[in-house]
């Protein structure tokens, strides 16, 4: 692990727009520090943007209370969604921001990677559940030119959450106007571990899904938009043993 590194920053996208009465139902406790001037671009999810592109029926689940599924090691496991399309997004400031991230980026970093600029109050209750050792599949969400969404590799957790700090940075696409919502929003930091050989394509997880299928309660199959989920250590295994 490498953490007393510095930590990097990538590119990925434009933040979800939360609607009044998911805010309003958030109840977690908030985590709050003093803004620090951030230069770099936010990492807010694209992904949980474009979800409907890849899911197509899909419905935005009312927040809930996560239920911590934890193994037999201790570990949870989490899908966790960036953007694989070539896109530009003009923050707040007019800075243009490239949302494109891929498991090669990630692989690439020479130090953790915060995962920042979630705005999904679901997902942000997942990230605040994570823990240090977790395992997470890195979905690329997205699929124009012949690329498909769907799992291509797995990253580790490093750094449970901390406030994101891309809330008060104009610059970054993750910023929050209103200062009484910024309090909400957390990061956490990753490290590549692998990529699939093949990847799982969300065509693939679909085919599990009916019934008594071993994913038919897999929280990227019943509540798709989320670009933060949780994964159970039976849905976990059954993935990556395919």
């Amino acid at each position: 692990k490498k953490g007393t590194a510095t930590v990097t920053s990538k590119k990925r996208g434009r933040q979800a727009q939360d609607s009044a009465a998911e805010m309003s139902n958030e109840e977690e406790d908030e985590i709050v520090e003093p803004p620090k001037k951030r230069g770099r671009p936010a990492k807010a999810q694209a992904a949980q943007d474009n979800e409907v592109s890849d899911e197509g029926e899909a419905q935005e689940p009312a927040p809930t209370p996560v239920k911590r599924d934890v193994s037999s090691s201790g570990k949870q496991y989490w899908l966790m969604k960036a953007e694989q399309e070539d896109r530009d997004e003009t923050a707040k400031s007019g800075r243009v921001v490239n949302t494109k991230f891929t498991i090669d980026d990630l692989r690439s970093k020479t130090a953790p990677e915060l995962w920042d600029g979630v705005r999904n109050a679901t997902a942000a209750k997942n990230m605040r559940a994570m823990k240090v050792g977790d395992l997470a599949f890195f979905y690329a969400s997205g699929g124009k030119q012949g690329r498909k969404p769907g799992i291509v590799g797995i990253m580790e957790i490093v750094k449970a959450a901390e406030i994101d700090q891309t809330v008060y940075d104009e610059n970054s696409l993750g910023y929050v106007e209103k200062e009484k919502d910024r309090g909400r929003w957390v990061a956490v930091q990753v490290e590549y571990r692998s990529k699939l050989t093949k990847p799982v394509y969300l065509s693939e997880l679909q085919k599990y899904k009916g019934g008594s299928g071993v994913l038919s309660n897999m929280q990227e199959l019943t509540a798709a938009r989320l670009s933060v989920s949780k994964v159970s250590e039976e849905e976990w295994n059954f993935i990556t043993e395919k």
